[in-house]
């Protein structure tokens, strides 16, 4: 049949079948883009990128935010004098290298508790978010969790000046938080993506974890 019939204005009229072209292929992308799993888990990637750019901030931030200088000097202020003396012809003072000298003096003890406290919350909220994931749904936990994260890393700078024992309180917050993302994310996947697609929307939505190093390293 090299025709078909179509009806329009109540009038009929015959259609050759070689003038109706439809590309087959654009037409499925376009329905693929439609699909809400797909909008899921772009959304989860983005949220994912949120994620670890509030891990690792102050890991990279830390480095400029401590007087490196500072602390040396303490270091050597309270060395005790003994009747052996040696002679050190090097001075570590008159280094001439341009470093970025932040205002906080904070001992290495210190700032290694700062950087820990994130993962003893992340490691707490584990299981518990896994379970309430599953039992109420991941779309309010998730969303409750990375703005609890947000508002907590905002009062950092803040925090920052007023004492360290404050900043780590609010690392291990920002910790707690984070416990809940990944349980989530499996429980998104488990609910919106169908088994043949599932790893592939699984890495993409997890790549957002290292697109942050990307725009980092581009910077």
């Amino acid at each position: 049949m090299d025709e078909i019939i179509s009806k329009s204005s109540g009038k009929s009229q015959s259609l050759p079948l070689d003038t109706i072209k439809i590309d087959y292929f654009s037409f499925q992308w376009y329905l693929f883009w439609r699909l809400i799993r797909i909008a899921v888990t772009f959304l989860g990637f983005l949220g994912m990128i949120a994620h670890f750019s509030q891990r690792v901030n102050v890991g990279i931030a830390l480095v400029c935010m401590v007087n490196h200088s500072a602390i040396e000097q303490n270091k050597l202020n309270s060395t005790t004098t003994t009747l052996i003396t040696h002679t050190d012809d090097s001075c570590p003072q008159t280094n001439n290298t341009n470093h970025i000298e932040g205002p906080l003096i904070w001992t290495k003890t210190m700032q290694g508790i700062i950087l820990g406290a994130y993962f003893w919350g992340y490691i707490i909220t584990q299981i518990p978010a896994g379970y309430l994931a599953c039992r109420f749904g991941p779309r309010f936990l998730f969303g409750g969790a990375m703005i609890v994260s947000s508002v907590v890393t905002a009062f950092m700078p803040i925090i920052a000046s007023v004492h360290w024992i404050l900043f780590c309180i609010l690392r291990l917050l920002v910790g707690l938080a984070h416990g809940a993302i990944l349980p989530c994310t499996a429980v998104i996947m488990a609910h919106w993506a169908p088994v043949q697609e599932r790893g592939k929307l699984m890495g993409f939505m997890n790549a957002g974890n290292f697109f942050y190093f990307v725009q980092l390293l581009n910077d």
